[in-house]
């Protein structure tokens, strides 16, 4: 992988039925830098480490309702975010230090 798992910056829409799975990042999982919205799976870090952050927000991230977030393997944090998260069900976050951070 590379210093980030997926690096969004436009609008990205991971739809129902979809299923993201980021390993191996050195950096972070998923960085979000516009607008990105999921109603499916994304899995982050349930093989290998994904760096210092699993998800990264820095504009518009909308979990909507039957999107589920898993976050493991991060070493800081496994929800960082400058923007604005809107969480529409389930985000669970069972990393090491299980840190959380909103400037949005």
């Amino acid at each position: 992988m590379g210093d980030d798992g997926l690096s969004n910056q436009a609008t990205f829409n991971n739809n129902t039925g979809g299923d993201i799975q980021i390993d191996r990042a050195t950096s972070g999982g998923l960085y979000n830098l516009a607008t990105f919205t999921n109603a499916a799976s994304i899995t982050i870090g349930a093989i290998a480490p994904v760096g210092w952050v699993g998800l990264l927000n820095q504009a518009t991230f909308t979990n909507n309702t039957g999107g589920v977030i898993q976050i493991d393997r991060s070493t800081n944090y496994g929800l960082y975010s400058f923007g604005n998260p809107t969480p529409g069900t389930q985000i669970a976050n069972v990393h090491q230090r299980g840190q959380h951070y909103n400037r949005g």
